[in-house]
């Protein structure tokens, strides 16, 4: 595998991941209410998420060539695993956290 080869699948790879972040900071700071740009929902950074996991699919082929297609048999299914634990829990994290600081005395609240 040539060097431009694996240096446009790193790119393909990190640009997404770049991209994947800047729209996970944008919604972030529109749903904080510090910048207005009219998200109504988290679907944007869903579909970057979806936009990462298919880049990095593709830039583990481009990257590692038979290996890589060999890697895409398990990959698909381990990210879409680790996506539901991980958003999961930490969405159940967050819910629980705000139950708590709901339930506790006017004096103590955060």
């Amino acid at each position: 595998i040539s060097a431009s080869r694996q240096r446009f699948g790193r790119m393909i790879i990190w640009g997404s991941a770049t991209l994947m972040g800047v729209v996970l900071l944008l919604q972030t700071l529109d749903h904080r209410a510090i910048l207005s740009l009219g998200f109504e929902t988290w679907r944007p950074t869903l579909y970057a998420y979806l936009l990462w996991a298919t880049c990095l699919c593709w830039g583990q082929v481009i990257l590692r060539g038979e290996q890589g297609k060999r890697s895409l048999f398990i990959l698909p299914a381990v990210l879409f695993v680790v996506s539901m634990v991980i958003f999961s829990a930490y969405l159940c994290a967050w819910y629980r956290l705000l139950k708590l600081a709901s339930s506790l005395p006017e004096w103590a609240a955060i």
